[in-house]
């Protein structure tokens, strides 16, 4: 059967391989015993940790950008609710006080007087200046309940966070940005560390040498078709874990957990696999396991501890 060595494509899976990698280059305490050059060691050491710690940002910066966009889109529903009641507030007022020629200083139609529709972000401001205009405009008893104070205080709020919301996009696509920048020279040390672990290992058997680099997370891919069956935890209450994304972090094949907790994920891959498992409600969690061409069927349960 062939096997032969397959180097990670996917974010998780070149940033696992450059870990493993440092890891096992490291725990060589004489120098002259390593495998890999002294100019592969040195790409390595600075290749793995820059592209380790950007990929954090990445995370970071994500999460900052996801949390600054649900505090944005809260203010934007609150700052629209509030538009909406004051344009109902003040046609009702007109049509009662018979002053709908009043309504185009608001910027609504004298002749088909109705509450607008905000469909964009961009019509909150523009409808917010109208209204400003029209109570200066008009005179006379002020709005209640809303008040057009009510209307700038919520379309401010609105403004500003929506500010912040675009400051924090804007970070995570600097760190995306960054990261597939280093990318490119991680993914050429990646294919010189194979490369080098290749020759060191010519004189053995294919099996002890993908032993060996296997340590070094150089992944490996056969003719045979395997099944992992995957099982997602609690690790407080046992109970199934729902809609986590489970990854083959050497691939970047991805599954999705059902509501008992399961997936059912099918790879090529030979000698070892990792899992890694997020949700956003627990801990991210991470599981290595031993495959072997003998074998198709894998049980793979992993727990996941609440955040």
């Amino acid at each position: 059967m062939a096997i032969g060595r397959k180097l990670p494509t996917t974010k998780k899976g070149i940033r696992l391989m450059q870990n493993k990698a440092k890891a096992k280059n490291d725990s060589i305490i004489i120098i002259a015993d390593r495998l890999l050059s002294l100019d592969t060691q040195n790409r390595l050491d600075i290749s793995q940790p820059l592209y380790k710690a950007s990929m954090l940002n990445e995370i970071v910066t994500l999460g900052q950008e996801t949390s600054s966009t649900s505090t944005a889109n809260k203010a934007l529903d609150i700052a629209k609710r509030l538009e909406k009641d004051f344009a109902g507030g003040i046609i009702k007022k007109m049509k009662r006080d018979k002053t709908l020629d009043l309504l185009p200083l608001y910027g609504i139609s004298m002749s088909t007087p109705k509450v607008p529709t905000i469909s964009n972000q961009n019509q909150v401001t523009t409808i917010r200046e109208n209204y400003d205009a029209g109570e200066t405009a008009r005179g006379g008893v002020a709005m209640a309940n809303p008040t057009i104070g009510d209307v700038d205080t919520a379309v401010n709020d609105y403004e500003t966070k929506k500010a912040i919301q675009s400051t924090k996009l804007e970070a995570h696509g600097t760190a995306l940005a960054n990261t597939n920048s280093l990318g490119t020279e991680t993914k050429k040390v990646n294919k010189r560390i194979a490369d080098e672990l290749k020759t060191q290992t010519d004189d053995l058997t294919n099996e002890s040498a993908r032993v060996i680099m296997r340590l070094y997370g150089v992944p490996f891919m056969s003719d045979v078709l395997k099944t992992f069956n995957l099982n997602i935890t609690n690790g407080v209450t046992h109970a199934a874990v729902v809609d986590a994304l489970i990854e083959l972090v050497e691939t970047g094949k991805t599954t999705t957990s059902s509501a008992l907790g399961a997936g059912v994920m099918k790879s090529r891959i030979t000698d070892g696999a990792d899992f890694s498992v997020t949700h956003p409600l627990y801990h991210d969690g991470d599981v290595t396991i031993t495959v072997y061409e003998t074998v198709t069927d894998y049980t793979v349960n992993i727990v996941l501890i609440p955040l």
